[in-house]
């Protein structure tokens, strides 16, 4: 999920975190730390294939993992096109549900599939160099994944522990009402004495101020007696806990790289004639299923866990080139079926795959292409990833196997959608 998603679940906690903030002076470091650490687990996510490249054929993996709920993301790929020849091409993919809001319905979110598979929506465009102008030099994709098993378990463990912090950012909020009416007891016990005693009013120090820019009232510490001081550190202390324990209890089920997912998609490629952004004209039309199921601790960074993925892509009209007149093209349709293993841990994998695409085309015998991928990746930064493998291409029409050393880098960004703190429950202050 906003979350991120980049969405993720776990940014919901951000909300209790500025709210413990900005009832206690003396707890802004815990709350600050908090709500970096909070950040940085959001922002950890496994990264998956950008589809527009799949549908372009230039890709390092013919078998994609959509494991990916940033709301950008940006990709430089490899891959052997239609041709035969290595191509690079540029990716970007986005999620346009969590780019247009800045703050998300939690209530709507956990109750409705709608907005759940809205926010796993993604649109996807890729491009290659024009070397020539009579194939496919772009294209765009859509995807969505109607099951996350990631996602499904944040939501459960959500609904364990979100109440936890609700309770005791509430308990707060009761106790800043306590102190701020025990603040105007005494304002009028000091209004009685001044007009009893014909003296001027003594200014007293309040419990409980509110201060220009603030979203809601803000202790005192330095004004509490000692009783009160305790209790007030009491309670926020039990909030920063219940915030830290559902933190780390949705982060398990966020981080997990080797999700269970289930996706479809469909896009377009197309060429221009003349090089010509004005030109273009549709190659193909494309639909594709993905499946995926995971097993083993996708949380750790050092322990192993698998990932088994299922991809079928249909391509119909697509144009490619004719064997026997290089200056003429073939109008094809194509299915691919492939397999991939990932397995590994969190930072550091190995790729093993095999795909099988079948190309017909008028009066030529099919083309059954069997394609083999070994390979690794791994990520390199926050947010940085890189994969690198060898494969190889057997049952061309033309003849000619095909070995090949590709690499593909990917960069994730984008601000993460927070879960607006009256559908979570938490009373403003």
């Amino acid at each position: 999920m906003s979350r991120n998603s980049r969405i993720t679940i776990t940014t919901a906690l951000l909300l209790a975190i500025s709210l413990l903030g900005a009832s206690a002076n003396g707890q802004e470091s815990t709350a600050k730390q908090l709500q970096s650490e909070a950040k940085k687990y959001s922002e950890s996510m496994p990264t998956g294939s950008v589809p527009a490249t799949n549908i372009l054929g230039i890709s390092d993996s013919a078998v994609p993992r959509a494991t990916s709920f940033q709301s950008v993301v940006t990709q430089f790929s490899q891959g052997v096109g239609p041709d035969g020849k290595i191509k690079n091409a540029i990716g970007f993919e986005m999620t346009p549900y969590l780019l247009a809001n800045d703050e998300l319905d939690w209530t709507k979110y956990d109750n409705s599939l709608v907005t759940q598979i809205l926010t796993r929506t993604t649109v996807s465009f890729a491009a290659i160099p024009a070397e020539d102008t009579k194939t496919a030099s772009s294209g765009v994709g859509v995807q969505s994944v109607f099951f996350s098993s990631s996602i499904e378990e944040a939501r459960k463990k959500s609904h364990g522990c979100l109440p936890k912090h609700v309770t005791a950012a509430r308990e707060i909020q009761q106790y800043v009402g306590e102190l701020a009416a025990r603040d105007g007891e005494d304002k009028a016990r000091e209004e009685r004495a001044a007009l009893a005693e014909n003296r001027p009013q003594r200014r007293l120090s309040p419990r409980v101020e509110v201060k220009i820019g603030e979203s809601a009232p803000v202790v005192v510490k330095e004004n509490l007696t000692a009783r009160e001081l305790a209790k007030h550190e009491k309670l926020t202390g039990a909030l920063a806990d219940a915030v830290s324990a559902c933190q780390r209890s949705i982060n398990t089920a966020l981080q997990a790289w080797n999700a269970s997912i289930f996706a479809a998609g469909l896009g377009w490629g197309f060429y221009s004639p003349d090089n010509n952004a004005g030109s273009l004209r549709s190659s193909s039309s494309v639909y594709w299923l993905t499946g995926a199921i995971g097993w083993g601790d996708g949380t750790s960074n050092t322990g192993a866990s698998g990932l088994i993925s299922l991809h079928a892509r249909k391509a119909g009209d697509e144009r490619a080139p004719d064997p026997a007149n290089s200056n003429a093209m073939l109008q094809t349709d194509s299915s691919l079926y492939g397999i991939s293993l990932r397995f590994g841990n969190r930072k550091f994998g190995g790729l093993f795959e095999y795909s099988h695409r079948t190309t017909v085309a008028a009066g030529l015998t099919d083309e059954n292409v069997r394609r083999n991928f070994v390979g690794m990746d791994f990520k390199v930064a926050e947010d940085l990833y890189l994969s690198w493998g060898v494969g190889s291409e057997t049952g061309r029409r033309d003849g000619i196997d095909k070995t090949f050393a590709l690499a593909n880098i990917k960069y994730a960004f984008g601000d993460k959608p927070l879960f607006s703190p009256s559908s979570l429950g938490i009373p403003s202050q």
